[in-house]
């Protein structure tokens, strides 16, 4: 199957590093970033143990905290004015 796959991918034009395991990691981390629990990653993908569904989910998770971290530096710098100044309004 991964033979095929990646035969697949090829003649599509995607990037050579493209695997039935990264498809199926991109899946996860998706229906985590969706709220997705371990036992429903465990049902739709077919894992046995939590330790697999856990590592999507941390995964998701840093992702997240990755974009609220960015989402504070947009808001720092609209609280800037045109000089680089921080304001003294405080924001909630």
């Amino acid at each position: 199957m991964s033979t095929i796959f990646k035969r697949w991918c090829k003649d599509a034009g995607l990037p050579g590093d493209c695997t039935t395991h990264g498809l199926r990691k991109a899946s996860a981390i998706r229906h985590a970033l969706n709220g997705a629990t371990a036992p429903e990653l465990m049902a739709w993908h077919g894992w046995k143990t939590i330790g697999e569904p856990q590592c999507y989910i941390e995964e998701a998770n840093k992702i997240r905290l990755s974009d609220n971290a960015a989402a504070k530096m947009m808001l720092a710098e609209m609280r800037t004015n045109g000089e680089g100044q921080v304001s003294n309004r405080t924001w909630v």
